[in-house]
């Protein structure tokens, strides 16, 4: 009886081929994960320029906030401010005998319109 000699088993460290395929895909990874660093920085500075506009504006709200505080209180308490011109309360009589008018004098309500043209 003849010996057999066992056959050697091959041991693959990389799949058939991947001498060809590692340098491609280590320059894909460096590029993507170049770009998403690149993206995530752009990213935070857009975030930090819109902070500081917010903050600008919050500041601005809240002087004008102040401002109108200080409008108030200096104000005096009173109701309403005097009142010119008509009294609505008082009864005024006019004559109007000699301008135009449309319907009878003697109607028991009667309307008078007061109109400037310039």
């Amino acid at each position: 009886m003849t010996k057999k000699k066992p056959q050697e088993q091959r041991v693959y460290t990389q799949a058939p081929g991947g001498d060809r395929l590692t340098k491609p895909l280590l320059l894909a990874a460096v590029v993507v994960g170049g770009s998403i660093l690149a993206g995530s920085w752009m990213l935070r500075s857009s975030i930090d320029e819109t902070s500081a506009q917010l903050d600008e504006i919050t500041a601005g709200l809240t002087a004008t906030k102040s401002a109108l505080e200080e409008v108030a209180k200096s104000r005096p308490a009173s109701a309403a401010p005097a009142r010119k011109g008509v009294n609505p309360k008082m009864r005024y009589t006019f004559a109007f005998n000699d301008h135009p008018a449309k319907g009878p004098s003697t109607a028991k309500v009667k309307i008078y319109e007061f109109s400037d043209f310039q």
